[in-house]
């Protein structure tokens, strides 16, 4: 337990310097294709995808209503006993472009969380008067999602009690600035918090509402990982992931966590994380 930082590099093989010594071994065709994953993480790099030959889990979808808020969420529960052990709630980035594809990132998420016998829920925000974000109506999105919590249609049986967050870019800044901040209690499981995650004081008004953990919230994993290169140089609004989550991870770890880990992954950005990868991380400790 306790602070941990760690630097990761992701880098690719050059294929010439390998080629001989392992074509006798995999053939020159399925070696040069294990280089090209090393190298994109991926045939979907935006997400970060590894390619896998197993089909990818499809999601029911559902609505939740809460204060006359409605909206809606993806569900997955592929080989999951009859009451799952808990529930990973995923909170998209601006825009909910991981919508766009259930087959892609949601997927690789959800088959980390599935193989752990917990349920995968990804909501969509109820707020789309500023952009389709998370953060910028922090109550009553931590409303709707303690709703969404309630909803039995949406947890399925599942034990709702163990709840792991998982949050990329503004989802991660939800959990920092909304659900760590101001709803410890519901982090039973652990938050990982990709490509941000910064201190809630950097919202207008909103630290005076910030809660310290108490009993066993203190102990629970929180993690932050971010692309050693998103660093706002190449962000269309200059934001600083890197620095957010450095802060973060300072801020809550003086607030009273006491097993913060933060990973800085070399080679990488804001759009090519491995989602999957980084929440299988996770629950591994869990």
């Amino acid at each position: 337990m306790g602070h941990r930082i760690r630097r990761r590099r992701f880098v690719s093989v050059p294929l010439v310097a390998v080629t001989l010594g392992m074509a006798l071994v995999f053939g020159m065709a399925a070696f040069a294709k294990a280089v090209q994953l090393r190298a994109t993480g991926g045939e979907d790099s935006d997400s970060g995808r590894a390619e896998s030959a197993t089909p990818a889990c499809q999601p029911t979808s559902g609505a939740t209503t809460v204060d006359g808020r409605t909206s809606t969420w993806l569900s997955y529960a592929c080989g999951l006993d009859a009451d799952p052990k808990g529930v990973v709630v995923h909170l998209h980035g601006d825009g909910a472009g991981e919508f766009r594809n259930p087959s892609g990132t949601l997927a690789d998420l959800a088959a980390a969380a599935n193989s752990r016998d917990l349920l995968f829920i990804a909501p969509r925000t109820p707020d789309e008067r500023n952009g389709v974000t998370w953060w910028h109506d922090l109550g009553g999105n931590l409303t709707w999602l303690r709703g969404l919590l309630d909803d039995p249609a949406a947890t399925d049986g599942a034990d709702a009690s163990h709840l792991v967050w998982s949050g990329y870019s503004g989802g991660a800044e939800m959990i920092s600035y909304g659900v760590l901040a101001r709803a410890p209690e519901l982090v039973t499981g652990g938050a990982l918090m990709m490509g941000g995650g910064g201190v809630p004081r950097d919202v207008t008004g909103f630290a005076a509402g910030v809660t310290s953990p108490v009993g066993d919230a203190a102990s629970v994993p929180v993690t932050w990982a971010v692309g050693l290169g998103d660093d706002g140089t190449t962000s269309a609004d200059g934001f600083d992931a890197v620095d957010a989550s450095r802060r973060g991870e300072q801020f809550y770890r003086d607030l009273g966590y006491l097993n913060t880990t933060r990973t800085v992954l070399e080679g990488r950005g804001h759009y090519d994380l491995p989602h999957g990868q980084l929440l299988d991380e996770l629950l591994d400790v869990a």
